[in-house]
């Protein structure tokens, strides 16, 4: 069969192709919100495969847009890194958030046992969240402040429960790291050490945690 084109089918045609492709290119682009949608799909990589295997450009093909478009919100795979990082200390806050005893000896009780949770539920963005490239919200303590920043992600709810208990400033920092240290060393063993062969019984890492709490010595339990 012949099919002959003429001028007025040939621009149609190619119209339509540019069309479809531009709509394909835009459209995948203006996704709602790009940003997101790279960082829902980079911390999927990241828990499937590690942070090795994160690249701008396989993040660009699971999520339908141009290799180029993701460089319009990271820099690089550094500053990629440096947002999921963020986003694990947002979720580590929020887990801690929803520790709300009134008593505030078990409300960080609850919140030892909530962040050893979360890094067994996450270990991979646990992990991220405290490499030493991410740097330290805490750097003021080397300046000899005798306080702790209260708008930190993931430690604003502890400090806040600390200051409940503890009125000098001094005190507050000494019990905020003790805490933290011990919870931190807790989930560092489930999730890197040598307990990480029970990570997997989540119900025995939880009880295993609710017993390291309970050893709290808090003065509002006087």
């Amino acid at each position: 069969m012949k099919v002959e084109l003429t001028g007025a089918k040939i621009v149609y045609y190619l119209s339509t192709a540019k069309f479809r492709l531009s709509q394909k290119m835009s459209g995948a682009y203006h996704h709602g919100d790009l940003r997101r949608a790279l960082l829902d799909e980079a911390h999927t990589v990241l828990t499937e495969r590690g942070v090795g295997a994160l690249s701008l450009r396989d993040l660009a093909r699971r999520v339908d847009v141009s290799p180029t478009a993701p460089y319009h919100h990271f820099k690089g795979k550094a500053d990629l890194v440096c947002a999921l990082a963020e986003d694990a200390l947002e979720g580590l806050d929020r887990a801690l958030a929803a520790s709300n005893h009134a008593d505030p000896a078990e409300r960080i009780r609850a919140m030892g046992v909530n962040y050893v949770l979360y890094a067994v539920d996450h270990p991979e963005q646990f992990r991220l969240a405290f490499r030493p490239e991410m740097g330290s919200p805490f750097a003021a303590l080397a300046e000899g402040t005798d306080s702790l920043p209260d708008d930190i992600a993931g430690f604003r709810h502890l400090m806040g429960a600390v200051a409940e208990i503890e009125s000098d400033p001094a005190a507050q920092i000494r019990l905020s790291v003790a805490l933290w240290s011990l919870v931190h060393g807790l989930a560092a063993l489930f999730v890197d050490g040598p307990l990480r062969v029970l990570a997997a019984d989540r119900a025995r890492v939880e009880a295993l945690a609710r017993d390291v709490t309970a050893r709290f010595q808090l003065s509002a339990d006087r």
